[in-house]
C-alpha cells in the first residue's frame, strides 16, 4: 500500500503514516516527496513517521543506507528538524534506528520510539522548546 503523506494543522510538519506492506521503495519515494515540497518553498519543521498500522514489512537493510544517504539531502532542507518515528515491532524499531544512525546531520533531532502517543508527546516537548506551534489535526 505505501506510505499516505499529510500536512499537519499548523502547516509546518508532515505526518506519514504507513499503510499495507512498507517497502524500502515506500520509503525512499516518501522522501522524494518531502525533498519536493520543501524545495517548492514550503517550510517543514517537522515528521512524524507512523509505522503503527502496518502489518508487516519488506525493507531490505541496503534501502535504510540508501534512505539515510537521501534523507540527507533532503533533511539539510529543514533547518533545526525533528523527526519522531513509531516503530512497534522489533524490526521495524531495529530497522528506523539503523536509519537514525546513518543520518549524520547536526541539526537534526531525531527519536525512535514504540507508540504513536510517545512520540507525539516528544514532538509537543521538542517543538514548545523552539517555541514552534503543534496540531496534528485541526
Amino acid at each position: 500500500m505505501g506510505i499516505e503523506i499529510r500536512f499537519t494543522a499548523d502547516g509546518i510538519g508532515m505526518v506519514w503514516a504507513s499503510t499495507g506492506l512498507l517497502t524500502g521503495r515506500d520509503l525512499l519515494d516518501a522522501d522524494t516527496r518531502l525533498r519536493d515540497e520543501v524545495t517548492s518553498g514550503r517550510t517543514i519543521r517537522y515528521l512524524l513517521v507512523d509505522h503503527s498500522a502496518i502489518p508487516e514489512e519488506s525493507i531490505e537493510s541496503g534501502s535504510i543506507q540508501i534512505l539515510a544517504e537521501q534523507s540527507e539531502e533532503s533533511l539539510e532542507l529543514i533547518p533545526d528538524g525533528v523527526v519522531a518515528v513509531v516503530a512497534p515491532n522489533d524490526v521495524l524499531f531495529g530497522l528506523s534506528r539503523m536509519w537514525e544512525q546513518f543520518v549524520e546531520y547536526p541539526r537534526l533531532t531525531t527519536r525512535v520510539m514504540r507508540s504513536r502517543d510517545e512520540a507525539i508527546a516528544w514532538l509537543q516537548d521538542e517543538l514548545a522548546e523552539r517555541e514552534l506551534p503543534f496540531r496534528l489535526t485541526d
